[in-house]
């Protein structure tokens, strides 16, 4: 599971420095046992990529180390954009035999007026 309070994206240039969006995500990311989540996000956002289904994500999978099925898996991804959020939440069940849960495709945010 991972989570931040702050924007990913309004922190990559900080303080004259430019960091990438990968460090931020491992800074946020929580390892938990029998379980890992490899995020790699996308190098470029907008609403016409969204809007072709090209994700946030060139990367999201969560992979499970054991033989038993996982239930209600809570997924959270939310864009800020200015003062604005754009919210994805969604919850996931993997079988017994589904070691991978690839999320890449799957995370679509609300495509309103106001993103555009």
């Amino acid at each position: 599971m991972f989570w931040t309070r702050y924007s990913l994206l309004d922190a990559i240039v900080k303080d004259g420095i430019s960091e990438s969006p990968q460090s931020l995500l491992e800074l946020a990311t929580i390892p938990l046992p029998n379980y890992s989540i490899d995020v790699q996000p996308g190098t470029k956002v907008n609403y016409a990529r969204l809007h072709n289904g090209q994700g946030l994500f060139s990367r999201f999978r969560f992979y499970k180390f054991e033989p038993h099925p996982l239930e209600g898996l809570m997924v959270e991804v939310t864009l800020y954009l200015g003062t604005d959020t754009y919210p994805f939440e969604s919850r996931f069940d993997l079988s017994a035999s589904e070691p991978l849960l690839d999320l890449e495709n799957r995370i679509n945010l609300p495509l309103t007026s106001a993103f555009a």
